[in-house]
């Protein structure tokens, strides 16, 4: 599917931030130019026909990315482990629940004891990133990677969620899970791993409320 302008600006953040040595090879800056006129409109298409490959990102949209970059390269502890030797973008096939899976992790400290995942957000609060987090599923997915990492190098690492504000003033934040939150995202990986072998095994992919009368009161909290 086509990637909306959120979609862009967090790649993006995602290479300055973790790759940036990928950042000219892979995206272009627009310049600031009215693309409605005969002259924006020049320079867009010769801009197109350069840069054939590379994503195409609005001067405004390129300049937040940059202060949003910015703002987690600078929070103390992110700073801690970008020093480090890390392995980023990393890609890890393994078993879990007898399924095949595969994850795609932003950064793995070497010594395998830490994973930090970087998120693009409009509320970065710790109050704001547990609705996030719970609204998205995000404690599945941490405890996926951390059960990926466990099952593949006989460790269980710490994991971080690098936060970051996509509005003015482009605050960073850095939150863990506690373990409560990690144990209901692997029990629930469980329920979804047994639930779609059974659904592949049936051909069954109704959903449960379609099957019933389903009774909703519009006040009810």
């Amino acid at each position: 599917r086509e990637k909306t302008p959120n979609m862009k600006l967090g790649s993006l953040v995602h290479a300055l931030v973790l790759e940036p040595e990928t950042v000219s090879s892979s995206y272009a800056r627009v310049p600031k130019i009215d693309r409605r006129t005969k002259e924006g409109k020049a320079i867009y298409k010769r801009i197109v026909c350069e840069r054939q490959g590379n994503e195409l990102i609005d001067y405004e949209a390129w300049e937040q990315a940059m202060r949003m970059a910015e703002a987690v390269t600078n929070h103390p502890e992110c700073k801690q482990v970008f020093r480090s030797a890390c392995d980023v973008e990393l890609e890890l096939s393994y078993e879990l629940f007898g399924a095949a899976c595969k994850s795609k992790l932003d950064l793995v400290h070497q010594s395998r004891q830490l994973v930090l995942d970087l998120k693009t957000s409009g509320d970065v609060s710790p109050q704001g990133f547990k609705h996030t987090a719970r609204n998205f599923g995000s404690y599945r997915q941490a405890a996926m990677y951390t059960m990926a990492v466990e099952l593949l190098y006989g460790v269980r690492p710490r994991f971080l969620f690098a936060c970051v504000s996509s509005a003015d003033p482009y605050i960073a934040a850095c939150h863990e899970l506690d373990s409560a939150s990690i144990d209901a995202g692997m029990s629930e990986i469980a329920q979804l791993i047994a639930e779609l072998r059974t659904r592949t095994e049936h051909n069954d992919w109704t959903s449960e409320y379609a099957k019933v009368i389903n009774f909703i009161s519009i006040f009810a909290k």
